[in-house]
């Protein structure tokens, strides 16, 4: 199992690509997070650049129905983003389960 210090990595809630988002608790206020880590072994420029113009990107907009990006960690053994975790679903869960007709 993944670790990330300073959070309790609870279940795995998708993965894209090369990279894994888990549910997680951050253990200094016990806010329900998100991380994002790259999956495989060999980390990539690839992989650090997709999580780094995402959390760019999501820093750039404050909404509230934008997920927020609270930190991108690089000094750790891959990078991590963490991500607002908020309820909901994947448009690809709902979309599997429901059909869309045209009216």
């Amino acid at each position: 199992m993944i670790t990330v210090l300073g959070y309790e990595i609870q279940n795995k809630v998708g993965h894209h690509h090369n990279i894994d988002t888990y549910h997680a608790l951050r253990l200094k206020d016990k806010r329900r997070v998100l991380l994002k880590i790259p999956n495989n072994h060999d980390l990539t420029s690839e992989n650090i650049a997709v999580l780094q113009h995402e959390f760019n990107l999501l820093n750039k907009f404050e909404h509230s129905t934008i997920i927020k990006a609270y930190e991108f960690l690089q000094n750790t053994p891959g990078p991590v983003l963490i991500l607002e975790d908020i309820e909901g679903q994947l448009l690809s869960a709902y979309l599997a389960e429901k059909s869309i007709r045209n009216r």
